[in-house]
């Protein structure tokens, strides 16, 4: 499972752990995912960071034409936002009633918005965009161990 558990109150604090952890600490905002892993009897880490505390991650702003989101806003909270437009919701029939098994495919849109706000709050914090999904605890470290390098050359 775990060894140590941080409740980080910073992107910075979580930064810093990762580093300490060289690719053994676990990001966690809530917890749901370690569930299924528990069962299964998988994943060991030394540390879990639980970033669900980081005001700067629960934020939702406007700039301009764009709406951000923060990595740690709930479906709930960006629903409830004076800051996003009016959504109107339609089912419709489908075409094919023998096709996709009638689906109707509600439940992908609210899950869209997931990831880039992820990789924009990752980002915003150590200015590196990642493309792909997904984007793990062991990548980031890579990425953040490179930038060093890069950086440790030019000096």
């Amino acid at each position: 499972m775990w060894d140590e558990y941080f409740s980080a109150k910073s992107v910075h604090e979580v930064l810093e752990i990762l580093r300490s952890y060289r690719g053994q600490a676990r990001i966690i905002a809530g917890g749901t995912d370690l569930i299924p892993e528990m069962k299964k009897g998988i994943g060991r880490w030394k540390s879990l960071v639980d970033i669900s505390e980081i005001a700067a991650l629960k934020k939702i702003e406007r700039d301009g034409d764009t709406i951000k989101i923060g990595a740690g806003i709930t479906h709930g909270e960006v629903a409830a936002s004076l800051h996003m437009p009016k959504v109107e919701v339609g089912l419709s029939e489908p075409t094919d009633p023998t096709g996709h098994f009638c689906a109707k495919e509600i439940g992908e849109p609210s899950t869209l918005g997931v990831a880039p706000a992820i990789a924009n709050a990752i980002y915003d914090a150590i200015g590196v965009r990642f493309t792909e999904i997904p984007i793990t605890p062991e990548k980031v470290f890579k990425v953040l161990v490179m930038k060093r390098k890069n950086s440790e050359l030019e000096e």
